[in-house]
């Protein structure tokens, strides 16, 4: 098990890459944050500061079972991100970077609107419209039985704040309350519209 996360992990960073992790199976009740170095084959516990020596044996790449990005739709059921958008996701989730910022997104083209993803609490937010999302990363196959809560969610996308200024693929910074940009006719005129990925395909994410 714990194999196949770091051929996961290797293959999606490559060969001089770094990655943090709480995966390990030995790491399930603790939740400890691990750095994986791959250009110096080495595992740190970021808690302890302790570090021990990883090898990968062999050339030939272990099965590794794909992992699997889903969203929380209006039909009370997971839908799976498309291949170029779960890519992406799962490059930032194992790099660590929560919350994650991004426009580079397939249904978002055209539009510009920046979608913030926290990995922590696997939560989408549209920063346009303030909607929220759960989402959730699974094993292929494994999808969870929760999904959206009206509230919980909702609330959620109302804390997220402002970027800071490095604009696209970055990490945000969060405020107390969150100020839309918009103004109040152009949000009712957008609301009338309906959900922007809705306006070019079936699947709104």
């Amino acid at each position: 098990e714990d194999s196949q996360l770091l051929e996961h992990l290797y293959a999606t960073v490559g060969e001089k890459g770094k990655v943090i992790t709480t995966e390990f199976s030995f790491n399930q009740e603790h939740q400890t944050k691990y750095e994986l170095n791959f250009a110096k084959m080495s595992q740190t516990n970021l808690e302890s500061k302790k570090s021990r020596t990883i090898r990968r044996k062999g050339d030939a790449a272990a099965v590794v079972k794909k992992a699997v990005w889903e969203w929380w739709s209006d039909s009370d059921e997971w839908e799976p991100f498309k291949d170029v958008d779960g890519q992406l996701l799962e490059k930032a989730y194992v790099a660590g970077e929560t919350p994650f910022s991004t426009k580079k997104l397939s249904w978002n083209e055209g539009y510009d609107s920046l979608y913030i993803f926290d990995f922590t609490v696997m939560t989408q937010v549209n920063c346009d419209s303030k909607t929220s999302r759960k989402i959730q990363r699974t094993a292929a196959g494994g999808s969870k039985l929760f999904g959206h809560k009206d509230g919980e969610d909702d609330g959620y996308a109302g804390a997220v704040g402002f970027l800071s200024e490095k604009v696209g693929d970055t990490k945000v910074m969060f405020a107390g309350k969150f100020e839309p940009s918009l103004t109040p006719a152009l949000v009712a005129e957008q609301k009338k519209l309906g959900a922007q990925s809705l306006r070019k395909q079936k699947k709104d994410y």
